[in-house]
């Protein structure tokens, strides 16, 4: 009779140990599962910013070609045509103004046209400019916290802690 019930519960004993092993590694899943869900998002979200800013250095750099090429042309001379314009106004709103080399841009941009900055019109462009870059930079970091909190996963798991999950 000891035989038997030793066996019997060995048997219990293997039976919890098992349901316990397997309740252990459906929560180490489910786990592995968000973790690798929340740092899907995180990956597309950084891809999609890779994206947008790659879009945003060719026109700058297609704008900046642009001045160059009007410049060298000599289609400057006579002062700055309507593309030079366009050009120089879309390099100054796609520039952060607080890049070290924004000043020594535009500087460069109006000896092209031998432009001093007391220059009227200069100044009025300026401030017309700057207010532009300002509304910008806040649009561009209300998209990129959107992207980056594409999905709260601490929120959709119910806010469970991390580790009571």
């Amino acid at each position: 009779m000891n035989f038997i019930a030793a066996v019997s519960i060995g048997a219990v004993i293997a039976t919890i140990l098992g349901h316990i092993i397997a309740i252990l590694n459906t929560r180490t899943q489910a786990n592995a599962a968000r973790e690798t869900a929340r740092l899907s998002a995180r990956l597309s979200a950084n891809v999609k910013l890779a994206e947008m800013r790659q879009t945003w250095l060719n026109s700058l750099r297609d704008e900046m070609a642009t001045v160059v090429a009007l410049a060298v042309a000599g289609k400057l001379a006579k002062g700055p045509s309507e593309e030079y314009s366009r050009s120089g106004t879309k390099i100054e709103l796609l520039m952060n103004p607080a890049d070290p080399d924004y000043t020594a841009l535009k500087q460069a941009m109006a000896r092209f046209l031998g432009i001093e900055a007391e220059n009227t019109l200069v100044s009025i462009n300026d401030e017309f400019v700057g207010v532009s870059q300002r509304i910008l930079k806040r649009e561009w970091e209300v998209l990129k916290a959107e992207i980056t909190s594409v999905v709260d996963f601490d929120r959709v798991s119910g806010g469970i802690p991390r580790w009571q999950r």
